[in-house]
């Protein structure tokens, strides 16, 4: 994922240079993907995926082993994963035992929650009540819009998100013209929050 800022005043390459070493990578806790990392600086943050077909156990294997690498690693935690505030906590104690001080929560693609948490916000709002010591939460947000939900739905969402989260981070967006078309809207909506472009590795 790539910050969206103003371009510095410099020459394309020290721009280039500048965006590379900013970017987080991406990664699907599948077998054989922490070998690869071998190639990949440790300066770089590693983002991991939570899937319906994988689980949150396999996010934070996956996690205590990309840290056991060097990096700094931003687990993804799906909502409609956990069953209940208690679980909540202990995922949460679970994480700051291993260092993690970035997380990006998501509403997630099971078809059922789990538990008491359907969506990303009513998350969001049981996390603030734990006393977490995350440094920057992300959440998502779809500038080319969602399968499920209406766009004004989410920007509403969004807009409640914001007073517990630092970031959002796009869905992945090839189209320009739609993603600060879309960031405009928000803005003009009262959305503040930082904004980031998904760019998932393997």
């Amino acid at each position: 994922m790539l910050v969206l800022s103003p371009e510095p005043r410099n020459e394309p390459h020290a721009t280039a240079r500048m965006l590379v070493r900013g970017a987080y990578l991406e990664i699907i806790p599948l077998r054989g993907v922490v070998e690869k990392l071998a190639s990949v600086p440790t300066s770089t943050r590693i983002t991991i995926t939570c899937s319906p077909k994988w689980g949150i156990e396999r996010t934070l294997e996956y996690a205590a082993s990309v840290i056991g690498a060097g990096y700094r690693v931003v687990p993804h935690l799906a909502a409609r994963q956990v069953a209940d505030k208690r679980e909540l906590r202990d995922l949460v104690e679970r994480l700051t035992d291993l260092g993690v001080r970035d997380l990006f929560v998501i509403g997630g693609d099971a078809p059922e929650p789990a538990g008491a948490f359907d969506s990303a916000g009513s998350l969001l709002d049981a996390l603030a009540e734990t006393g977490h010591e995350f440094e920057t939460i992300g959440v998502a947000c779809y500038p080319e819009g969602h399968p499920s939900i209406a766009g004004d739905q989410l920007l509403g969402a969004l807009r409640l998100k914001q007073q517990h989260a630092t970031y959002m981070v796009s869905q992945l967006c090839f189209d320009i013209a739609a993603l600060t078309g879309w960031l405009r809207d928000a803005r003009a909506r009262g959305i503040t929050l930082r904004c980031t472009s998904a760019s998932p590795g393997r």
